[in-house]
């Protein structure tokens, strides 16, 4: 299960974790060390990394990144983990077919993702 929110609905980014405006509007939070946890145990439970025995001491990533799927998404590893989704806005039909490095999502995907890492943490890239 996986709750998806919109970049837009982010708050605040700490060391602790994220705030943001769920789709009830209520206040929630994503715990950083909860989300360690939940990935290290992914990671170690899974075949699909050259990564092994993954401990808290030796692990800072709280989730998956992934610049080019469409849309663009950062996945939180919270215990009902969470994708921030960063969709694209055309205005025109040309650049459907032309990549620009301008687009506000891109913008806001690195935005999101250096405010994490200022925070401490760290996500895998999955592009």
């Amino acid at each position: 299960m996986c709750e998806v929110i919109h970049y837009r609905q982010i708050i605040d980014v700490n060391y602790n974790g994220i705030s943001y405006r769920g789709e009830d509007h209520l206040l929630k939070t994503i715990d950083f060390d909860e989300c360690r946890r939940n990935w290290i145990n992914f990671v170690n439970s899974s075949d699909n990394f050259e990564i092994s025995n993954l401990t808290i001491e030796n692990s800072y990533c709280v989730g998956f990144r992934d610049y080019f799927d469409d849309p663009r998404y950062i996945e939180l590893f919270a215990d009902v983990r969470v994708k921030v989704i960063f969709p694209r806005k055309l205005k025109r039909i040309n650049e459907l077919f032309k990549y620009r490095l301008t687009t506000k999502d891109m913008k806001e995907f690195h935005k999101l993702q250096f405010n994490i890492i200022n925070a401490g943490w760290k996500t895998f890239d999955m592009g």
